[in-house]
């Protein structure tokens, strides 16, 4: 085994881009620390590449190229277990691309790509470019006899290949999703399942349909769905410091305050809730890609909101949820219906 060198694996991570792909000093900061705290990865670990594979990019699921090995995290539905493989152990394993959605990293140790990341035929490349870096090998090696006629290889090729078309077949499907009288998609599975696992989608509120059914059905009593909203078992999060928000100072002229010289999610103000950008209002708590449309349209048919607690009744958000939501937000007056009042409908 060639000795692993930092310098090494970085030039051949440069060489490559995509979607969600990163390399040191241009992996987002925020992305990385939630990708420690997530995967988990020790404090003293130096990562080279990131690919982040989740829907809206915090970084919580994806693969690290570390001076350690690789770490990845799959997300909970996925099945596998397996985070980590250090360079020594993989130096002597091999990479390969499992149906469409899944790098398998050795004897069953899987990393899934999810829908919408970095292509998995560019990261089935890259990790071998790597695994072929400590081992000074420069391709497959296919000096092996199978004692096999060419009977028994069409067979086995056959069988494969069904397996594989079988398990690839429901995954990329393509559902339409009906929430409040509002129709979304079409989506694959593997991005409903990430948006089940971030709470974009509450499967108490959502039907499901894809072409080949007569009408819409109940989010949990459709089988694949069903899977999806299966509660899982987790370990407790590790124990984190809590950040230190300093007190606001009182903003002595008006003009300089900054609610009103933007609206968006900053270190310095919270959001204008009734004029926030549906973008920022996906980054709220409970919010979501679904949550945000909905309120958009709410806005524009009724006005503002006046509240956190309305908010999260209209929307059906946790306590916990709505508690965040306060922090982050303030409720001005909609310019939109000044004087006409709101009906909310509960």
């Amino acid at each position: 085994m060639i000795p692993f060198s930092r310098e090494r694996i970085s030039e051949i991570c440069r060489r490559y881009s995509g979607r969600g792909y990163y390399v040191e000093e241009h992996i987002p900061n925020r992305r990385l620390e939630n990708a420690r705290a997530a995967f988990p990865m020790p404090k003293d670990v130096y990562v080279i590449a990131f690919i982040d594979t989740t829907l809206l990019g915090s970084g919580k699921t994806g693969l690290a190229i570390t001076d350690k090995g690789l770490f990845w995290r799959n997300g909970n539905l996925t099945g596998f277990s397996k985070t980590y493989i250090s360079w020594d152990d993989f130096s002597s394993e091999s990479v390969w691309q499992e149906g469409k959605r899944k790098v398998e990293i050795g004897y069953d140790n899987y990393f899934y790509i999810s829908n919408g990341s970095f292509q998995i035929e560019r990261v089935v490349q890259l990790l071998e470019e790597i695994h072929d870096s400590f081992t000074g090998s420069t391709g497959l090696n296919l000096d092996f006899d199978l004692d096999l006629d060419d009977d028994n290889w069409e067979r086995i090729a056959a069988e494969l290949e069904m397996k594989f078309d079988a398990e690839d077949a429901s995954e990329n499907e393509e559902w339409m999703l009906a929430v409040a009288g509002q129709q979304y998609g079409p989506f694959e599975l593997s991005v409903i399942r990430e948006m089940v696992q971030i709470k974009q989608v509450r499967p108490e509120n959502t039907h499901v349909w894809k072409p080949g059914m007569p009408d819409w059905i109940e989010f949990s009593k459709q089988p694949e769905m069903a899977a999806l909203a299966a509660p899982s078992v987790s370990p407790p999060p590790l124990p984190t410091a809590q950040p230190v928000i300093p007190p606001v100072s009182p903003v002595a002229n008006p003009s300089q305050d900054p609610l009103l010289a933007t609206v968006g999610i900053n270190d310095e103000a919270p959001v204008d809730f009734n004029q926030a950008t549906e973008e920022h209002l996906q980054e709220l708590p409970g919010i979501g890609i679904v949550g945000a449309k909905r309120i958009l349209q709410e806005r524009d048919v009724n006005g503002g909101f006046q509240s956190a607690e309305q908010v999260g009744e209209w929307l059906g958000l946790k306590p916990h949820q709505v508690d965040k939501l306060k922090k982050q937000t303030i409720f001005r007056p909609s310019a939109t219906k000044q004087g006409s009042g709101r009906m909310v409908d509960y």
